[in-house]
């Protein structure tokens, strides 16, 4: 009986993609409850994986070796995460903006969350909250449909928060590589105005004026901006050196 029920699953399992209760049971023509105890046995074999409750992911070996793509860690995103998306060093990687590859997967959330390190089914993960659903794109990994914040909402979010861009010098050397060879300015501004912080406008000021000249668009933005206060353009980093003119404090050895 578990054989032919795993025949029917077949169609399932070789998606590699994450299923319902109510998707088995479909399939199967079974109640949900006689479907939940089918999934469950075969959980306790190996053959699957439960996400969270409900909510099952086909086990394979490809899937569980050391030897996981950067694919396998975004493909449960959106059954992992809800309204969120694949962004800072993640899609810097994506877009080409680093060549760095992270282990550590940054997930962004548009709903607000309390915890930033996590480990789920084997990968481990980094989530922020967004500022809200604007600039984001699609990649598919196998039959999944992942969001990820396209090139341009990706710089802004890591001049947000350079600790999902790996820290402000990485996220620097990703702006350099940006405004040589992707920049869209248009975006750019759109984009930059969706963003209320204070530090934010701080940073982009200061960045924009160090890499696209101070009379730039994005620099007059930041500055119309500009809150009172002051900031530092990285949080984890000791900053002894203020920018008055963004009331900005920077370290020493920041490298544009």
């Amino acid at each position: 009986m578990l054989g032919k029920l795993m025949n029917l699953l077949q169609s399932l399992l070789i998606q590699n993609v994450p299923f319902t209760i109510e998707d088995a049971a479909t399939l199967l023509h079974l109640p949900k409850d006689k479907t939940s105890m089918v999934l469950a046995r075969y959980e306790k074999q190996g053959h699957l994986k439960r996400i969270k409750h409900g909510l099952y992911m086909p086990v394979s070996e490809r899937f569980l070796t050391q030897a996981q793509s950067l694919s396998d860690s975004w493909k449960v995103v959106p059954s992992l995460f809800s309204k969120s998306y694949i962004g800072g060093w993640s899609a810097a990687n994506f877009w080409q903006l680093t060549e760095q590859i992270f282990e550590t997967t940054i997930v962004l959330s548009i709903d607000p969350v309390t915890h930033t390190n996590c480990k789920k089914l084997g990968f481990n993960y980094k989530v922020f909250t967004a500022h809200g659903d604007f600039g984001l794109d699609i990649t598919w990994r196998d039959a999944v449909s992942v969001p990820i914040s396209d090139p341009h909402r990706t710089i802004l979010d890591m001049v947000n928060n350079p600790a999902c861009g790996g820290g402000i010098q990485h996220t620097l050397d990703c702006v350099n590589v940006y405004v040589k060879e992707q920049m869209n300015e248009t975006l750019l501004m759109e984009y930059a105005q969706k963003y209320t912080k204070g530090s934010f406008y701080k940073r982009l000021g200061f960045i924009a004026e160090k890499t696209l000249g101070k009379k730039h668009r994005l620099c007059l933005l930041a500055k119309e901006n500009l809150t009172a206060g002051y900031a530092k353009i990285d949080t984890t980093l000791s900053c002894p050196k203020l920018i008055t003119r963004w009331n900005l404090f920077i370290n020493e050895n920041i490298a544009l």
